[in-house]
């Protein structure tokens, strides 16, 4: 499947060339992300030069599609929460004597400890980097307790997962939501289905 960086997203794509087809088209399936006809004789270049000029459209309606998948960057000011598995965590803040940051769940709650002397924008910046690697590392666990398949967890590239040869991969995205969603999700790559 070709691959197509824009920014900072990558976006997958799978190519379906078709005779007699005159313009290339491009589709978003729920569960297997973009796919795009083409007329045969096409180029693969042509092809990845339409999609890279459509990429903005993509990821676009691929995070309006997914919205619950894509929460908003969270700041240091009470009252914020993570979704963790279909629930909204909230996000406890304390100034620490040490210049590194912490964060960790306990109780039913997030903490995050940074260093009062460290500007905002870092804080905020580190406080996100802690919650991604966090969730990624639970995505890499809970995935793995859903299901008898061998699982890996992909970066999110505009998909919610696939199928491969000897293992499924799933989105580290997916997360966000309730572990029945996530099951179905991976019944659904299984079973091959499209949305």
């Amino acid at each position: 499947m070709p691959l197509l960086q824009h920014n900072e997203t990558t976006i997958q794509y799978t190519v379906h060339k078709q005779p007699k087809l005159q313009f290339t088209k491009i589709y978003l399936d729920d569960l297997n992300g973009v796919q795009v006809t083409a007329p045969e004789e096409k180029s693969d270049e042509k092809v990845q030069a339409f999609v890279e000029k459509k990429a903005d459209w993509i990821i676009d309606n691929w995070q309006k599609t997914h919205a619950d998948l894509y929460p908003e960057s969270l700041s240091i000011e009470e009252g914020q929460k993570i979704i963790y598995l279909g629930r909204a965590y909230r996000v406890l803040f304390e100034e620490a004597d040490s210049e590194e940051s912490t964060f960790s769940f306990q109780k039913g709650k997030f903490q995050f400890c940074f260093s009062p002397s460290t500007p905002e924008k870092e804080q905020i910046a580190a406080l996100n980097e802690h919650i991604e690697a966090w969730l990624r590392e639970k995505a890499a666990e809970k995935f793995k307790a859903l299901t008898k398949q061998p699982v890996t967890v992909e970066d999110d590239v505009t998909r919610l997962g696939s199928r491969q040869e000897d293992a499924i991969a799933l989105n580290w995205r997916l997360i966000h939501r309730k572990k029945d969603a996530i099951q179905t999700v991976i019944e659904d790559i299984i079973e091959g289905k499209t949305y």
